[in-house]
C-alpha cells in the first residue's frame, strides 16, 4: 500500500482574548452583568498598588519556585511596561472588567503566557484586599500630610502666632 502524502497541519485559530469568564461556560455573560461587574471605571485608579502588589507577588512566587529566576525577570520587567502604558493612559476607555483585568491583559501583551502565571495561589480577594489597603495607607499619609499643612498655614494667619517647630505638628506656639 502506497503511503498518502500528508497535507500540513491547519494553522492553530488565534488566541481568545484574555477573559476573566469562561471555562465551562458556554456563553459569556449577559450585557447586564457585564454592566454590573465593570468597576473600571471607579477602581483604574488603584492601578499603581495592583502593579505594586503584583510585583511582590512575583518576588514571593520566584523564591518559592513557582516561577524561574528568567520568567521572574520577565514577569518583573512585563510590570514595569504595563505601569508605564498605564501612567500613559492605557486605561481610558479600556474594555476590561475591572482594574485587574486590565493589568492582566496588558501582562499578557508584554510578556505572553507567562503572565498566567502571575496569580497562582493568589485569590482575586487577595488582590482587591491588599490593592485597597496600600491605596488607604497612601491616602492617610497624604490626608495627614494636607492637615499638617493646612494647620501651619492656620497658624501663620493667626495673629500673634507662628507654627510649633515641629513641622507635621499643627500647634501653633
Amino acid at each position: 500500500m502506497a503511503a498518502r502524502p500528508t497535507e500540513p497541519a491547519p494553522p492553530p485559530p488565534p488566541a481568545a482574548p484574555h477573559q476573566m469568564w469562561g471555562g465551562r461556560f458556554s456563553v459569556g455573560p449577559s450585557e447586564a452583568l457585564d454592566a454590573l461587574n465593570r468597576s473600571l471605571p471607579v477602581d483604574h485608579r488603584l492601578w499603581p498598588q495592583d502593579v505594586t502588589a503584583s510585583k511582590a507577588w512575583v518576588h514571593a512566587l520566584g523564591r518559592v519556585g513557582v516561577v524561574t529566576p528568567g520568567e521572574e525577570t520577565q514577569l518583573l520587567e512585563g510590570l514595569d511596561r504595563v505601569a508605564e502604558r498605564l501612567a500613559d493612559g492605557a486605561a481610558v476607555g479600556a474594555p476590561d472588567e475591572d482594574v485587574h483585568t486590565l493589568v492582566e491583559r496588558l501582562l499578557y501583551a508584554e510578556v505572553g503566557a507567562v503572565a498566567g502565571k502571575l496569580h497562582t495561589g493568589r485569590s482575586r480577594n487577595d488582590q482587591v484586599a491588599t490593592d485597597l489597603r496600600l491605596w488607604t495607607l497612601e491616602a492617610i499619609d497624604q490626608v495627614d500630610g494636607d492637615i499638617a499643612a493646612l494647620g501651619r498655614t492656620l497658624c501663620r494667619s493667626a495673629p500673634g502666632r507662628s507654627p510649633a517647630r515641629d513641622s507635621r505638628s499643627t500647634a501653633c506656639s
